[in-house]
């Protein structure tokens, strides 16, 4: 993938011209325009292999790994019972 930012007050006027069209509005000059140019499969791909890959999450997302059902709904009940002696009662 190629990423290009462009400056919109260092643009001449036919590129500023060019980008305004693309983007539908005109631009002010302390702007930046990011353009990405990809492969579209490489994209698909890459998006669906990272859908699936665990690793992009961080270590904490699997605090419940390795507990038991039972185990879990303990903690549920547990958490709810806190969270209804935190709210005030209506």
């Amino acid at each position: 993938m190629e990423t290009i930012t462009l400056f919109v007050g260092a643009m001449s006027m036919n590129e500023r011209l060019a980008i305004e069209n693309v983007v539908g509005h005109s631009l002010r000059e302390n702007q930046k325009v990011t353009i990405q140019v990809a492969d579209v499969n490489a994209s698909v791909s890459k998006a669906s292999a990272s859908a699936n890959d665990d690793s992009m999450l961080p270590t904490w997302c699997n605090v419940y790994d390795g507990l038991t059902d039972a185990q879990l709904e303990s903690l549920e009940a547990t958490i709810l019972n806190r969270v209804n002696l935190t709210r005030a009662a209506i």
